[in-house]
């Protein structure tokens, strides 16, 4: 059965456009179109902007939405000259469909030529996941410039945690414009574990999963954490590594050439999110560079080896659930063995006092927009005559 918000994609003027470029963006946009579609009152288009479609696919089908589809974009040799691309049929997009505002999530180079084009139309930019800042603006590149670029042009903030809240502030961001939600990424997570998905090998004991796709780690970094992988299971040939491989087929490749005869680990494509949550919720460590993951852990009780210098979450690593060390750090093989060696840290509750709030963010956001965007509309108050 087509769901009723295929409704949205008639050129209605007035609309909100909610563009996700890749696998994360989807699953942190579903709970605010689920709680917007419930809302009723707004209508909206999704749009899978063709960075990662299949990815994004499969995510708003398992949440029973409907996307619009832009055809996937072609390889390009930098994110600069992908992003031209994506924001010149973007820009198209909203005018054709006649967008009266645009949400963007994250710091994606799809989340920034969508914040683009909406500023070259004149049309409000809504920002979720705003506000949260590495330590060094450089680090990750280009995510945590991106990030901060898409704030420049945004309309209203959506803060996952009072420190983001304070990074927009000190940016000279006007306060009436942010609001701190809490992070979609646990109304996902809760949403998932709800439904109480079972792993998919149900006979297949994982002591370690494995994830890493940002750019900072695509040169040396990566072949870095296959070496220490490898010398870690040289000395303990028992452990099992299960690694769902990138949708990039040439960082797929080069993991397959250097773990793809190692017995220890298997290697597999991208899960889906919900057979991935169920994994790391049974195996309860992990070594990846994901910021989801980072707010993931808390409430699984995992514990994570985070492959990077610094973090713009740093959050999970004060509860205890992760900690950073790059893949060039002489001591990185051993803070993997002490990640396998540790006991499991204990799981947070879904409160507002979490690390990331209560998995309720995307029903306190479709909320507040629906009442921004309303009010934009409505025509200014007329004087009223007094009787001569």
């Amino acid at each position: 059965m087509r769901s009723p918000y295929c409704r949205a994609l008639e050129p209605t003027p007035g609309h909100l456009l909610i563009v996700a470029g890749t696998r994360p963006e989807a699953i942190k946009l579903a709970p605010i179109v689920s709680a917007l579609l419930a809302d009723g009152r707004l209508p909206l288009t999704v749009v899978a902007a063709g960075q990662q479609s299949l990815e994004v696919s499969r995510v708003f089908d398992q949440w029973g939405l409907y996307a619009m589809h832009l055809p996937q974009l072609p390889s390009y040799g930098h994110w600069r000259a992908a992003e031209r691309e994506q924001r010149h049929r973007l820009r198209a997009l909203f005018r054709a469909l006649g967008a009266d505002a645009v949400m963007v999530q994250g710091d994606t180079w799809s989340a920034y030529a969508a914040a683009r084009a909406a500023a070259e139309l004149e049309r409000p930019l809504i920002h979720v996941e705003a506000g949260l800042r590495s330590p060094d603006p450089r680090d990750p590149y280009p995510e945590d410039a991106l990030r901060r670029l898409i704030s420049r042009r945004a309309w209203r903030h959506y803060a996952p945690t009072g420190s983001a809240r304070e990074a927009l502030l000190a940016e000279g961001v006007d306060d009436a414009q942010i609001e701190v939600s809490g992070s979609t990424a646990v109304d996902a997570l809760r949403w998932l574990l709800a439904r109480a998905q079972q792993p998919t090998w149900e006979d297949e004991r994982v002591d370690l999963m494995v994830t890493l796709h940002r750019r900072e780690n695509w040169d040396s970094g990566l072949d870095l954490v296959c070496r220490a992988l490898d010398q870690v299971l040289q000395e303990r040939p028992a452990l099992r590594v299960l690694w769902p491989l990138h949708s990039n087929t040439r960082l797929a490749q080069r993991v397959r050439d250097q773990l793809g005869q190692q017995p220890g680990v298997r290697l597999c494509e991208p899960l889906p999110h919900d057979q991935f949550i169920a994994r790391l919720r049974a195996c309860g460590r992990i070594l990846s560079d994901s910021g989801g993951v980072q707010e993931e852990l808390p409430y699984l009780g995992a514990a994570g080896l985070i492959v990077r210098r610094c973090s713009e979450r740093p959050q999970s690593v004060a509860s205890g659930h992760a900690r950073l060390c790059a893949a060039s750090d002489p001591g990185f093989a051993e803070a993997l063995r002490q990640l396998l060696d540790r006991d499991r840290p204990a799981r947070m509750p879904f409160e507002q006092t979490s690390p990331w709030g209560d998995g309720l963010a995307g029903t306190r956001i479709a909320r507040s927009v629906v009442a921004a965007l309303l009010a934009r509309r409505a025509p200014p108050a007329q004087a009223l005559a007094l009787p001569a």
